[in-house]
């Protein structure tokens, strides 16, 4: 009985292990992402490139300003897709971690 207790408690660490892994790339992918948009709104304080005119400057903001528009909800879009595929991982997560937990009660208690 003490044996069965072991595999289970060797193979539930186990997939906590693997389920552990999966989820460093979303968290990886969700810092770029937010690396991404506090860069594109640096950008857009900075300031416009000089030599332009009047006209050219206004020109430019407004193309600036769509552009940095579009890219953000890009980018908007992409991180609350990977939030969302975050949550689930970490609702798997937690599953498995009980389930460990549980295993190694068992293996402790002998019961």
């Amino acid at each position: 009985m003490t044996r069965d207790f072991k595999q289970l408690a060797d193979l539930t660490a186990l997939k906590f292990q693997i389920e552990s892994r999966a989820m460093a790339p979303i968290c990886q992918q969700e810092q770029d992402l937010t690396a991404a948009l506090t860069k594109l709104r640096q950008g857009a304080k900075a300031a416009p490139p000089s030599g332009l005119g009047a006209y050219q400057l206004q020109g430019f903001d407004a193309a600036w300003q769509h552009w940095a528009g579009v890219k953000a909800q890009r980018l908007n879009q992409a991180l609350a897709q990977t939030r969302l595929q975050k949550e689930r991982k970490r609702e798997q997560l937690a599953r498995s971690f009980g389930t460990q937990q549980v295993a190694a009660a068992l293996l402790k208690t002998g019961r």
